[in-house]
This record gives C-alpha cells, structure tokens and sequence, in this order.
C-alpha cells in the first residue's frame, strides 16, 4: 500500500512483491494452469460490475518549479499552462496542464522532481527513452499534484501524455 489516504497498489510493487516473486496458477480441478501474462489494470478495487471504487480523498505531492528539470511551456487559450519536464522523449511527452492556482496552502515537504523522477522504477538512466511517461502519468492520477512556484503559490496540475507520430 502506499500514502496515507490512496491506499493505492502500485503495478511496480505488485509485481516485486507477488508476480515476479512467485509463479502463478490457476486451477480447474486437478489442473494446473499457467498464465501467457498477467496484467494489473485497477488500482481500486471492483464492486458491483464493473465499477471500481473510487477514491475521494487523495494523498498531495507538493514538486517544486525549479523552471530546469520542470519548466513552463506555453499558455493555452482557456488561461491555463502547460508545465514540460526535461526527461520526456520526443515521441511520447509527459507535460502537466494547470487547473488552478492556490495560494497559502501549508505543505510538510516540497519535492523535487527531478530527484523523485530520477530514483524511481519508471526511470532508466541507461536507457534511449530514459522515462516511462504513461506509466507516470498513471502513477501521479493517484495524487492531487502541485508545482510550488514562490513561497506561497500552489499550482494544481493534471498529468498528462501525448504521443507524436
């Protein structure tokens, strides 16, 4: 599990932890089956069909706009920005879109991202793609996310990804 309110099973954690760890079967009477794949799709649990229980109170992470590592793009027209981070490759970009700006708001700690990017299972130095945007973006829709720019200013942002041909 990881944060204090997600209660989120993280895809790289599971598969640590059960998937790569033990082989999986299932049985059907005295028969053993073995998967092709096993894939994790819900961080939530299914109720109901195919409902998943949605979480309404999410864990914050504060990233500090360092405007190096993450940095202001451009203005959209509905008065919002796009905010890029270096890492992103050329056919795959992770960028966050402001959703509004809050001021006064009172944080524990104030990351950086090029630090949580960089230690994390999603990136690979040695690799040509360094990172794995939708893998991130799929991370980080687990959080309310904001860019810290000043002192007091809190922008809330969306991730995002967009694939270029």
């Amino acid at each position: 599990m990881d944060g204090k309110y997600n209660k989120i099973v993280d895809e790289g954690k599971l598969q640590d932890s059960l998937t790569n760890k033990y082989t999986i079967f299932f049985v059907n009477g005295d028969q053993f089956i073995s998967p092709r794949q096993l894939l994790y799709y819900s961080y939530y649990p299914i109720r109901q069909g195919n409902k998943s229980i949605e979480n309404k109170i999410k864990d914050i992470l504060f990233f500090k706009l360092d405007n190096e590592y993450v940095y202001k793009s451009k203005d959209l027209n509905n008065g919002s920005s796009i905010y890029l981070i270096k890492d992103s490759s050329k056919n795959e970009v992770f960028y966050f879109q402001e959703l509004e700006t809050v001021n006064n708001l009172k944080p524990n700690e104030i990351l950086s991202l090029q630090n949580y990017v960089t230690a994390s299972r999603i990136y690979n130095k040695n690799d040509l793609h360094k990172l794995s945007e939708v893998y991130f973006m799929k991370f980080l829709r687990n959080y309310v996310v904001y860019l810290v720019n000043g002192k007091n200013q809190y922008i809330k942002v969306d991730p995002l990804t967009v694939m270029e041909d």
